[in-house]
């Protein structure tokens, strides 16, 4: 597991193609990004692949004669408790794609290990002061 430290207002970027070489990041070896205690981590989508529809080779059914797609690019885990989110493109290209409860996140890039076509994508990592609201 390879770790990424950030503070408040820092940023940085995990590549998909970084892991696809190396495979740093993905779901062997994922991104533990830490933000200062207190703050929360938001990841945004940079998805460049849009427009490019990418299928599934194995995935074509007789009978109905359709496509799936293949749009899960990236998992999401809170190891303090345990939310696991999936993060999808193909809708635009950059979108809010979580912000995290606590100051800790692990990150594995989907690679084209599902018999996808790969993707480019960024995911900007950004430390985020905890705003609390008053009521």
């Amino acid at each position: 597991m390879a770790g990424i430290s950030v503070s408040d207002a820092q940023t940085g970027h995990l590549a998909n193609l970084v892991t696809e070489s190396t495979g740093c990041g993905g779901s062997r070896a994922p991104w533990l990004i830490h933000a200062r205690q207190g703050q929360r981590i938001q990841l945004t989508l940079y998805d460049f692949s849009l427009g490019r529809r990418r299928y599934t080779t194995s995935q074509v059914t007789s009978s109905t004669a359709s496509l799936v797609t293949c749009n899960a690019y990236a998992t999401v885990r809170e190891p303090f408790d345990g939310r696991n989110v999936t993060i999808f493109g193909g809708k635009s290209r950059e979108s809010l794609a979580y912000t995290s409860v606590s100051h800790v996140v692990e990150v594995a890039i989907l690679t084209g290990e599902d018999g996808c076509d790969t993707p480019y994508f960024l995911i900007k990592y950004e430390g985020k002061k905890e705003t609390i609201l008053n009521s």
